[in-house]
């Protein structure tokens, strides 16, 4: 063969050509919800249409689809008179029906869009219908070809023999009789909505209405009417439109392939891009319930994780997705309803299942292939083709009509579409592509030609149909002999050749070379359903390297196929470092290189199988002095080389050779070194065997390794025997401490430090009661009770008031350098004023406590009745901030004592009463019950008259509404108690008594008297209330505190008013709070609108209010000092706790009780008692437990006897320590004493539910939720 010469073709041809251009459009992004696909005409019902504002007409066009009755000239497509249309947004229009038998129907939401209209049909059935499809769904999708099965089903029990079938686009009668109407094979002609009624009532509008939609293609096909494309793959329930091949993905679902799961939305959203909602105040309410409707071909489903007729049924197990119709791969547990992903977090997917919810298969259905199957093979045949590279390896690399190759024909996959013609079933192969191909015409020997008049490269031929078809080549090393096959259609073995050229510019062959065949084979191949004979030809062709170009070449007598075979050669390896000089003398050196090792950053690729040394002196030529063998288990080499000249300088370099001839790759960058003289060496030591042949070991050293082994065991053991008998006395030790703990009678403590001044400590004590209680039994005369001291007088200028605006850093720098404890160390501790008539004898039993008498000079006198002495009652008036009487602080009343409680009530003309106690605290009563119950209703005190209306309770407190009544008279008086102080103690939390404080303020009342205050003794708890409202008082008229003074003159008036420093530090905190956060209490209706506000950016602070409200949690909450968590500091328990900085502190930790004997095992774990709204200690919070923790965490919830865990952290499949502690499948054991086990998973919504059996091995089983 001569010059290879590049040709084309030219042919003159007088056709008339009608192309079919197939323009891709997109799906139009519409859809038409209804919450309810029934209750029209029998009560309110609506439809929504929404389109995407991606759409470039947005606006949607809403009427009848099909007519409500068969005479046009009383039915039209008009929508029912009395409609009202709401536009809701330019995208979403609203349509509410009347009430009336008009509403019921088949409407449609209507968008134009690439010149026509674009219909998204929904149905309404009338509230009292006869009849509805048997699966609720109001559409029916089926391919062409297909057998279309409609059902309907009675609501009413009525006779189906007097059924009619109707088209209602036309009105014709298909059927007649019967609830159900099949179609064998369905047809784009067979669309429409059908309707199913009792003759005679069509009127009535109570018809069945069923819409049959047909794909125009076959299953998985597209592109009508030859249907040749493949359809996208569609997860989820999608379903591939006829028209595009794109997916419409069912509701909740969105992104190719309908990939991206509701997760990715959020709850409640969906539409083309999650752009729409469910909820208040959107044109659907609720997403359970509604019926959605996407354009044709998908029809009406549920919402996701909905199903039945009504679409208010959560899936079943095993089930997800719009109407529950997808199945759930996980390897245990259920799945998400509406996203189909496992629920529990470490559940893999089933085997053959991979995907974020286990829904792409491994092995991809026929004509997909890739990661997740969304890639399509277009095999012969439409085959099957390999998942990872998309081969058509059943077809032995051929094409589906009208595809080849993108990088070459049939060598690697079909994803190149080049055109097809006579019906699609054959391929054209013209230059320009598939618009320069002649499809279907008449003579049909026209089709496959090419308008430009020329083949595509490697095709040849009037139709374009002779060519090579697969060039092939074996790797090989650079420059060695190299196998090609070629492969042409239609051949004459004469006429297949090799060409070898070294091109020197893009397109100019020289050194051209005929190469003569190896062997050939006369086959037939079947291309495309037809069979050609081909040739099939091997050559070898020598000498080739990566910069010579080689082709197959198939000549005819009308021109020749070119194709170029590519070629593939290894890369050699290559040593990136040069070798090291480990030692020299006069006429020796040493040297050593490392091993290959493509990871270190060698060069090439292996297999290595041996090492050249090559050494150079002066200025002579290379020599190969050795080879040495590669090993797999050698990682450095070292040679000594010998006979060297001194003085003389040597290059040393190294190659490396891989498997096959030439495989020698270049060698290394050379070492030089000059024998003779000092040289640089490298220092190695080296652990391991090298190439060198190594004298054999010590025969001693084997010896000497177990001698030294016994002797650190016998150390090891007997530190372990150290270790055993010291944690065995430990632990004893604290055994016996437990002897004794009683759970009811612990209490969570803390130490605070006050300066210098020691350390003030509330932790578990058996209490010295320092309120005595007066007996009234013949015991033993009471010890006579201590002479009155005056008060010595206190200048009101030693503690001067702090402005309000200076008072917090006050409150932290006064309890740091102690003065707050020197300023209570000032306070009289023993009454001060005389009083006379609290101390008769007559009046004791009126008395609670010996030493909290009100004083003579301001006590309150009962001025009625002579059942008292002197008129008596343990109360005392008590000034406010104004100097007048605002308050009586008052003992809790107890039996003697409670008729004059209320006569006082009545007398003084309180409408408020604040109590400050509990009835019994401790086993001990701290106040006798003077109201009734409600179930009681009312109550007799002497002459007083008490009812209860109403009770409500907040926080730690209870508010009531009573009435009393004495004689024909009646006043309102509302009891507040605060249920959450502990006596001689304060609360466990500020908030819940400025609230406390805030709804006694707040409440209004037509009384004019004082507000009573009590707790047990009236002094300390009563005395905190009332300094908090003086100083409240104080800040808004003053702009300062003085809660010293307050305190001092609050106890001129009654004894041991603010009793403890606990009590007086707890004022000063209150105040601070209050000054700094004020009332953050907000209505549920008012949150919304809250919310924003702290969003808002602050002028003044110039950051949002969420921020300034988290620096002043910082600044009234500092950081706990060290020995108020010490506990989870020792050296015992640090290990236990996840965060270092996260420690709970020592007043509020629960103790585990459950003794496990076990080393490392303490009383301790990170967690917190935490007060909820009604009670305190309602929760406890917690670390996610770490694997040597478990155990700890089921202590606790057994000890305590917990029914409900909420976690909120999700599970790291990565993260060692954030892992399951309950059981997975199997039950969980923990140190053989509790079994854990999973009993039932449930889902709702985002939440998952486990019911967990937690078993104490030694008792019982427990159960929580």
């Amino acid at each position: 063969m001569g010059q290879l010469s590049w040709f084309g073709m030219v042919m003159l041809v007088a056709v008339c050509i009608d192309w079919q251009i197939v323009t891709a459009t997109q799906i139009p992004r519409v859809m038409a919800v209804t919450e309810t696909p029934f209750a029209a005409a029998t009560s309110g019902a609506s439809f929504s249409c929404m389109v995407s504002s991606k759409e470039e007409n947005s606006t949607a066009v809403v009427q009848r689809y099909v007519r409500q009755g068969e005479d046009p000239s009383t039915y039209t497509l008009d929508l029912p008179s009395g409609h009202i249309l709401q536009t809701i947004s330019p995208e979403i229009k609203r349509v509410y029906l009347p009430v009336n038998e008009n509403a019921p129907g088949t409407y449609t939401c209507r968008i134009f869009k690439n010149g026509q209209n674009h219909d998204v049909p929904i149905t309404l059935l009338s509230g009292n219908r006869r009849f509805e499809s048997k699966d609720g769904r109001s559409t029916l999708t089926v391919n062409t070809g297909d057998r279309a099965l409609l059902i309907f089903e009675n609501v009413v029990s009525v006779l189906t023999t007097a059924t009619i079938w109707k088209r209602l686009s036309n009105f014709e009668t298909v059927r007649t009789g019967g609830t159900s109407h099949l179609i064998n094979s369905a047809l784009s002609t067979d669309e429409d909505v059908y309707g199913c009624y009792i003759d005679g009532l069509l009127d009535q509008a109570r018809l069945g209405m069923l819409r049959l939609i047909v794909r125009a293609c076959p299953e998985g096909k597209w592109m009508p009417p030859l249907c040749t494309g493949i359809c996208d793959q569609c997860f989820n329930g999608g379903v591939c439109d006829d028209v595009t091949g794109e997916c419409i993905c069912a509701p909740g679902f969105t992104g190719p392939n309908c990939l991206q799961l509701p997760t990715v939305c959020g709850v409640d959203r969906f539409g083309w891009d999650c752009e729409f909602q469910c909820g208040s105040a959107q044109p659907l309410t609720r997403c359970v319930g509604s019926h959605m409707c996407m354009p044709d071909p998908y029809g009406c489903s549920c919402a996701a994780g909905y199903s039945g007729i009504y679409c208010t049924e959560v899936c079943p197990v095993g089930m997800f997705g719009a109407d529950c119709a997808q199945e759930c791969h996980c390897s245990f547990g259920d799945c998400m309803g509406h996203s189909g992903e496992c629920i529990e977090p470490l559940a893999e997917c089933l085997s053959g299942w991979s995907g974020e919810n286990c829904q792409i298969p491994d092995v991809c259905p026929a004509g997909y292939y890739g990661t997740d199957c969304t890639e399509k093979c277009h095999c012969e045949d439409d085959e099957q083709c390999n998942k990872e590279t998309g081969y058509c390896s059943s077809t032995d690399g051929q094409c589906a009509p009208g595809y080849m190759s993108s990088t070459g024909i049939n060598v690697e996959n079909c994803q190149q579409f080049v055109g097809c013609h006579s019906q699609c079933t054959r391929t054209c192969h013209c230059s320009g592509g598939e618009n320069d191909c002649i499809m279907d015409e008449t003579p049909t020997s026209m089709n496959g030609m090419c308008l430009s008049g020329m083949c595509a490269m490697a095709w040849t031929g009037t139709n374009c149909e002779s060519g090579i078809i697969e060039e092939t080549s074996n790797r090989a090393n650079p420059g060695q002999p190299v196998t090609v096959t070629c492969t042409a259609i239609n051949p004459n073995l004469d006429t297949i050749e090799i060409v070898t050229s070294t091109f020197l510019k893009q397109g100019t062959p020289s050194n051209e070379t005929s190469i003569p065949p190896l062997s050939g084979l006369n086959r037939f191949l079947s291309l495309h359903g037809i069979f050609h004979a081909y040739a099939k030809l091997s050559y070898t062709v020598s000498g080739i390297y990566q910069n010579n170009r080689l082709f197959c070449v198939h000549e005819t007598d009308v021109g020749m196929a070119v194709g170029e075979v590519t070629l593939n050669f290894y890369v050699l390896p290559v040593l990136s470092s040069p070798p090291v000089l480990i030692d020299s003398g006069d006429t020796w050196f040493t040297i050593m290189w490392q091993a290959w090792n493509s990871s270190l950053g060698d060069l090439g690729e292996g297999p290595v199988v041996s090492y050249s040394l090559y050494l150079k002196e002066g200025s002579n030529d290379w020599t190969m002095e050795l080879t040495v063998p590669h090993t797999d288990n050698s990682t450095d080499f070292m040679w000594n080389i010998t006979g060297l000249v001194k003085g003389s300088n040597y290059l040393i370099s190294v190659t490396v050779s891989r498997e096959g001839i030439g495989g020698e790759g270049e060698r290394s960058t050379p070492l030089s070194v000059t024998v003779g003289i000092t040289q640089p060496v490298t220092d190695v030591m080296t652990t391991s065997p090298t190439t060198n042949n190594q004298p054999e070991s010590n025969p001693m050293s084997s010896n000497t390794t177990v001698i030294i082994f016994a002797f650190l065991c016998v150390i090891l053991v007997s530190l372990l025997l150290v270790l055993a008998l010291t944690f065995f006395f430990k632990r004893r030790s604290k055994m016996m401490r437990r002897k004794g703990f009683e759970l009811s009678r612990y209490r969570a403590a803390e130490e605070i430090t006050y300066g210098e001044n020691g350390v003030l400590s509330d932790a578990y004590i058996d209490e010295v009661e320092t309120e005595v209680p007066l007996r009234t039994s013949d015991e033993q005369d009471p010890l006579p009770a201590k002479p009155v001291t005056a008060i010595k007088p206190i200048q009101s200028d030693k503690y001067p008031p702090v402005p309000m605006d200076e008072f917090p850093s006050h409150f932290w720098a006064s309890l740091d350098d102690g003065l707050l404890q020197k300023q209570w160390e000032s306070f009289p501790e023993e009454m001060t004023q005389p009083c006379i008539i609290a101390k008769k004898e007559e009046n004791k039993q009126r008395n609670r406590y010996r030493n909290i008498l009100p004083y003579e000079h301001n006590r309150v006198i009962l001025k009625e009745g002579d059942d008292t002495i002197d008129g008596y009652i343990n109360a005392s008036y008590i000034k406010g901030f104004s100097g007048a009487v605002t308050y009586i602080a008052s003992q809790g009343p107890n039996t003697a004592s409670v008729s004059d409680f209320w006569k006082m009530i009545w007398q003084e003309d309180v409408g408020k009463i604040v109590m400050a106690t509990n009835l019994f605290e401790e086993g001990k009563n701290k106040c006798y019950k003077y109201w009734p119950d409600l179930n009681e209703g009312s109550m007799m005190f002497g002459q007083i008259h008490v009812t209860i209306n109403n009770e409500k309770s907040f926080e730690s407190c209870v508010q009531r509404q009573l009435t009393i009544t004495k004689g024909q008279n009646s006043r309102s008086v509302t009891h507040f108690q605060y249920v959450g102080w502990p006596d001689k103690n304060i609360p466990r939390n500020t908030f819940s008594v400025l609230r406390f404080l805030d709804a006694v303020k707040a409440t209004p009342t037509r009384a004019s008297g004082p507000i009573v205050v009590h707790c047990s003794a009236g002094a300390g708890r009563s005395g905190v209330f009332l300094a908090l409202d003086m100083q409240q008082e104080r800040v808004r008229n003053t702009m300062d505190v003085d809660i010293f003074n307050c305190v001092m003159e609050m106890r001129t008036q009654r004894p041991l008013m603010v009793q403890t420093l606990e009590q007086y530090i707890f004022v000063h905190r209150l105040i601070m709070e209050w000054l700094l956060c004020k009332n953050t209490f907000v209505m549920k209706e008012n949150l919304s609108v809250y919310n924003t506000k702290l969003h808002d950016v602050n002028p003044e602070t110039g950051e949002p209010e969420m921020t300034t409200q988290f620096k002043i949690l910082a600044q009234i909450l500092p950081e706990p000092k060290m020995d108020t968590n010490a506990a989870g500091l020792l050296p015992e328990n640090v290990e236990k706790n996840r965060e270092p900085d996260i420690i709970p502190l020592n007043r509020f930790r629960p103790f585990l009780i459950t003794e496990v004997d076990e080393p490392g095992i303490t009383n301790y774990i990170n967690a917190s008692f935490i007060d909820g709204v009604s009670s305190q200690s309602e929760f406890i919070t917690t670390q996610m437990p770490l694997p040597h923790t478990i155990l700890d965490f089921w202590r606790l919830v057994h000890d305590y006897q917990i029914k409900t865990i909420v976690c909120l952290n999700n599970l790291d499949k990565k993260d060692e320590t954030c892992q399951p502690y309950w059981g997975m499948g199997e039950p969980l054991i923990c140190s053989n004493l509790f079994r854990i086990t999973t009993t039932a998973v449930q889902k709702k919504g985002e939440i998952v539910e486990r019911t967990l059996a937690l078993e104490n091995m030694l008792s019982k089983v427990m159960m929580f939720w």
